[in-house]
């Protein structure tokens, strides 16, 4: 069996351990929110998303330099999360028909050009 020893006056603790569990809720919540955090960053979340968006989290979401994490966490975006990301999966889905749209207009561009020039 291993010695266990008393740590010196001048190393032991001054205060009981109480931090610890409030850091850990701390943690935690924080863990809860980059989900959200990483839906809302979508670079496809157009207006209209972040009107469905608004109308989820049942708030108004200013988008501009005061936005911050801690706004966030005063809106509890956490216990919108399942709602949240099927928006931002929307908007990835939607951003990915319309570069192929945007794509295969200009493939239709090229080639109706083509056949002018042969004419």
């Amino acid at each position: 069996m291993a010695l266990l020893h008393r740590l010196p006056a001048c190393v032991a603790p001054t205060r009981p351990f109480y931090v610890v569990p409030a850091q850990k809720a701390k943690v935690e919540a924080f863990k809860g929110t980059i989900p959200v955090i990483a839906s809302l960053r979508n670079k496809n979340l157009k207006e209209r998303h972040w009107e469905k968006i608004e109308e989820i989290i049942a708030q108004p979401v200013v988008r501009d330099d005061t936005f911050t994490l801690n706004k966030l966490m005063d809106m509890q975006v956490m216990n919108f999360a399942e709602d949240i990301a099927v928006v931002s999966t929307e908007a990835t889905q939607e951003g990915v028909l319309e570069e192929m749209l945007a794509k295969m207009f200009l493939e239709d561009a090229n080639t109706s050009s083509n056949l002018l020039k042969t004419r």
